[in-house]
């Protein structure tokens, strides 16, 4: 995945999403805590339990600098190879993280957004790891 434009705002927090309901659900596919977009190429593994056909993919983004808001991306594809099903892949993999768009939930300029549930292919970067406490807390 390539990320266009120059303005990272520090950094911050991205994930990766399919949604197969024509964007109502997001489940997140790969989370990078800490240090995203400071890179512009991103690699990722497409899990082989994905659902084939029709799929909107999404890249949000909540930055470490500036307003609060949440950024996001998406993107019509066609998956093919999985061996998924709908229900199993809404199931297994957690919803994506939203904040900053009126819903309760608020990130904190210059604090890192730690996802509570990334997901199973996470990345760490900006001094974040494994053990770090998901922040903010939002229900």
């Amino acid at each position: 995945m390539t990320v266009a434009g120059a303005a990272t705002h520090s950094g911050g927090s991205c994930q990766l999403s399919l949604s197969y309901d024509k964007g109502k659900t997001f489940k997140v596919i790969k989370s990078m805590v800490g240090g995203c977009p400071l890179d512009f190429k991103y690699d990722f593994t497409m899990p082989s339990d994905v659902v084939n056909g029709d799929a909107l993919f999404a890249w949000s983004w909540f930055n470490l600098v500036g307003n609060r808001e949440m950024y996001m991306n998406c993107a019509n594809v066609e998956i093919s190879g999985g061996s998924g099903s709908k229900e199993s892949f809404g199931n297994d993999y957690p919803d994506m993280f939203v904040a900053n768009v009126g819903n309760g939930c608020s990130t904190v300029e210059g604090k890192h957004t730690v996802f509570a549930h990334p997901g199973k292919q996470v990345t760490y970067a900006g001094g974040l790891d494994a053990s770090s406490p998901p922040f903010p807390k939002c229900s």
